[in-house]
């Protein structure tokens, strides 16, 4: 039985909406608010700021509450669930992250498992569970080799992971000086928890805790190295269900342990069409990953579809294709077009001297979204002008996104945006990063007459 875990399952993943909620409330209106960068054309509850940080407040409040609703639990999950989907889908690029997404499956699938304390929750709803985890791993490593880069295979991949990654800390500087062999073993470690590991959760006790040991010694790794935000939280709830009610109580005083009841008759069935469904869905998407000659089969695709559109079953893996070189924006402004001054950004990286910070759970989405607008062209981020008419604009929302505004008093007339390589620095230094000039990101802007965003094009 797995009861006890269930209970704390329950706390996990009311912890974990409460940081999504609340981190993305903070930020919602300089991101798709009325003066925010992409402002929302259409919401359930309203495109006014006051409804859009009320649906924020409430997914955290309900959060907060779910766990100790006992039988009505289910409703509070699915109405978290509802919520944050409204909010993804009103998002767009802001809320496109795969933590995202499988914190929507993990909620979809918890509306079958939670429910009061003292009953047991339906087998099939923990085999669901377990797929998920299983499938997420196995993705996640299997992508890096598929994707056929020279650095996963040659093991060497993470000697340029740790600076390059989104959001580092100041544990990945420390991590980036280790010696070559180091980083290879490192490699060869994370693909044996990620592609052999996940099989053992449908084993006997003993190599379920080793595959729970592993999955969750690397959640913690990635987690003091990287700012992931609810990711490895998440993923480490998910472990939760590989501890089984016998073991767990081996850990706990005798009176605090009760037998518990077994689930009703009508979720139990509830919870057998639940498995089916992610088990049909799953395997489709993974056939379809990794047999090309699938992918003429329709029903396969029809069944991969079904999962993705409300995101109740999706496909994973990040870092397919390692990013092998740092580049950053860096936005300054100017009254006059000479004198240029920067604007520093809440955590991506900026000042040389600034130590990386360590931000999870919250997740800073405009940071996170600068990181991919520097992996390709501005043609390709038309998000990014709009941003800079926000802040050509002065709007207080989008600069409360910043860590600074260097233009108290009036907004600038000019925006340029340079591109810089950053590199980590060695051990000796006073800085954290060093930085070459690589020429300018995207043209120099201004406001033209009528509001509008105005390229000035280099002669």
């Amino acid at each position: 039985t797995y009861r006890l875990a269930t209970n704390a399952f329950t706390f996990c993943l009311a912890a974990v909406y409460v940081s999504a909620f609340t981190s993305l409330g903070v930020q919602i209106l300089g991101l798709i608010g009325e003066n925010g960068i992409l402002p929302v054309a259409k919401f359930w509850a309203g495109t006014s700021d006051a409804a859009l940080q009320g649906v924020c407040w409430a997914g955290a409040a309900l959060a907060l509450a779910a766990p100790f609703t006992g039988r009505a639990a289910p409703l509070f999950y699915a109405g978290l669930w509802g919520l944050y989907f409204s909010l993804y889908r009103a998002s767009g690029l802001f809320l496109g992250y795969q933590w995202d997404i499988l914190l929507l499956e993990v909620g979809f699938l918890a509306v079958f498992v939670v429910g009061s304390r003292g009953v047991h929750p339906p087998r099939a709803g923990l085999w669901a569970m377990r797929w998920l985890l299983f499938r997420l791993m196995l993705l996640s490593g299997a992508v890096k080799l598929l994707s056929n880069d020279k650095m996963w295979w040659d093991l060497t991949a993470l000697t340029l992971h740790y600076e390059t990654q989104p959001l580092p800390t100041r544990f990945a500087w420390h991590a980036h000086q280790l010696p070559l062999w180091i980083q290879k073993t490192s490699v060869l470690l994370m693909f044996g928890i990620e592609l052999i590991l996940p099989f053992f959760a449908f084993g006997p006790r003993r190599i379920r805790l080793l595959s729970a040991a592993g999955i969750l010694m690397l959640m913690s790794l990635i987690l003091l190295t990287g700012n992931y935000t609810f990711f490895n939280f998440l993923t480490a709830s998910l472990c939760l269900f590989l501890f089984d009610d016998a073991w767990l109580a081996s850990w706990l005083p005798k009176r605090k342990f009760a037998q518990g009841k077994p689930a009703g008759v009508l979720r139990r069935r509830l919870s057998w069409v639940l498995a089916a469904f992610v088990a049909v869905v799953g395997g489709s998407q993974l056939l379809l990953r990794f047999v090309p000659k699938t992918r003429s089969f329709a029903a396969l695709q029809s069944a991969a579809v079904a999962g993705y559109r409300y995101h109740m079953v999706n496909t994973y893996g990040l870092f397919a294709v390692m990013t092998t070189v740092r580049r950053e924006i860096v936005l300054e402004g100017s009254a006059d077009g000479r004198n240029w001054k920067a604007y520093e950004f809440k955590w991506k990286p900026g000042s040389l001297e600034r130590v990386p910070g360590w931000v999870q759970p919250h997740q800073p989405r405009l940071d996170w979204q600068m990181w991919f607008a520097s992996l390709a062209s501005y043609k390709r981020n038309p998000w990014y002008f709009h941003f800079q008419r926000r802040i050509l604009q002065g709007q207080p929302e989008v600069l409360a996104l910043l860590a600074n505004n260097p233009f108290p008093e009036k907004p600038p007339k000019y925006l340029r945006s340079l591109f810089y390589r950053y590199r980590f620095t060695s051990s000796g230094s006073d800085a954290w990063w060093s930085r070459k000039a690589l020429g300018l990101y995207a043209p120099m802007t201004t406001l033209t007459e009528d509001g509008r965003i105005g390229l000035i094009m280099p002669k």
